[in-house]
């Protein structure tokens, strides 16, 4: 049904670009269908910790679609500010290890993470809880969050699944 529903689509990329909601909409079902397929994949290898992890993403994919339809536009750029805090902290810990690069890799570094930082930035990055709050479909949550708890993380219910 994913996949008639994406064919039959008429989402055209327009000045928006990846801001316009529909075309976030079309990304997340697809980004959805691969993590499914995956999860049953790795399901058929018996492969469970891997495959309860691409579950929870598809799950987190849930969350994000029911806050995009709630919100859209907003929460576009929601999205786009973490895209841009996220961004900011790799920048920082690019700044904070450049120890014994060479100079010429090093400015091109700099260079870079000042770009990265000309832009506006949220105070903080999008939040899977706070997400799940204000989605119709936050009920959700507590399933991403015990993936989350036993298979995404190396906690040791992750880790005693790897013990017959």
């Amino acid at each position: 049904m994913a996949y008639t529903l994406l064919s039959e689509s008429k989402i055209r990329v327009v000045e928006k670009g990846l801001r316009a909601p529909k075309l976030i909409s079309a990304t997340l079902l697809i980004r959805t269908i691969s993590n499914l397929r995956a999860t049953f994949t790795l399901l058929e290898q018996g492969l469970i910790v891997e495959a309860r992890i691409t579950a929870r993403s598809a799950i987190e994919n849930l969350l994000w679609s029911g806050r995009l339809v709630q919100n859209g536009n907003e929460f576009v750029d929601q999205m786009m500010a973490d895209e841009m805090k996220s961004h900011d902290r790799r920048a920082k810990f690019i700044m904070s290890s450049m120890d014994g690069l060479p100079e010429t890799t090093a400015e091109m570094l700099r260079e870079v993470v000042e770009r990265l930082r000309a832009a506006p930035l949220s105070p903080k990055g999008l939040v899977a809880s706070v997400v799940a709050q204000y989605s119709p479909v936050g009920h959700a949550y507590l399933m991403y969050a015990q993936l989350s708890a036993d298979a995404a993380h190396p906690s040791i219910d992750a880790l005693r699944r790897y013990i017959e």
